[in-house]
């Protein structure tokens, strides 16, 4: 990637891309780990009025079980948490359930069992440990484009309703992030009514204090052109 060319194309631009004084989250998503692309991107959050960064994707973090087991991914979050918090912006980290899950919470079908305890004191711990070796502010949950998704019987099994599984992994992460000084996003769209339906009636028994970013939401993030 020609990150001179994409930190030239960034300094050449004159007018925001959206202005705005309403909205509570102005935000841009770092998808790379170019550190200096990183800082010029930073150096001009508060010409954008920017005041919220998201940390994503492979280049960087897509779950919070990428985090916690690489020391450069951990030394990154912190770096840009650093920098964002002296402009006073937050950072959230994405995260995606459930990803690489251990053999012991699956059924002989491989099938992740959500009914089992053990599963999300599993979690739990796993969270515990990235909200130790991290400073960032949040967490992202996408409900989408994940590798296995909570609603789906094709990957799991749950006496519960997909519905109530998605407002149980809401809950759930909430309890974590609102104990331990965090905030919680949860994110999502959806490519069929069906799925969506599922989603907008899991978001109904989830705690209101959440931000909740669904494609329709006045919430918006604004990503920095990379061509």
């Amino acid at each position: 990637m020609d990150y001179e060319k994409i930190n030239k194309d960034i300094s050449s631009i004159t007018e925001p891309l959206m202005t705005t004084k309403v909205a509570p989250i102005r935000g841009w998503v770092l998808l790379d780990n170019d550190v200096s692309h990183i800082k010029t991107v930073l150096a001009r959050c508060e010409e954008f009025d920017i005041n919220h960064l998201q940390i994503s994707h492979g280049q960087l973090v897509h779950s919070i079980s990428d985090m916690i087991k690489d020391s450069w991914r951990i030394k990154r979050v912190n770096l840009i948490t650093e920098l964002a918090h002296s402009k006073n912006i937050e950072t959230f980290v994405w995260t995606h359930e459930l990803d690489n899950i251990p053999e012991e919470f699956r059924t002989k079908g491989r099938k992740i069992d959500l009914d089992n305890k053990g599963l999300w004191d599993f979690l739990e711990k796993r969270y515990m440990k990235g909200f130790e070796v991290a400073d960032f502010d949040g967490l992202v949950l996408t409900l989408m484009e994940a590798g296995v998704t909570v609603y789906n019987d094709d990957y799991v099994v749950s006496t519960k309703s997909p519905e109530e599984r998605i407002s149980y992994l809401i809950n759930f992460l909430y309890r974590l992030c609102s104990d331990n000084g965090r905030k919680l996003i949860v994110r999502t769209f959806s490519n069929t009514s069906q799925i969506m339906n599922r989603i907008l009636k899991g978001l109904e028994n989830a705690p209101r204090r959440y931000n909740g970013n669904v494609k329709m939401s006045s919430e918006r993030l604004v990503s920095v052109p990379a061509t």
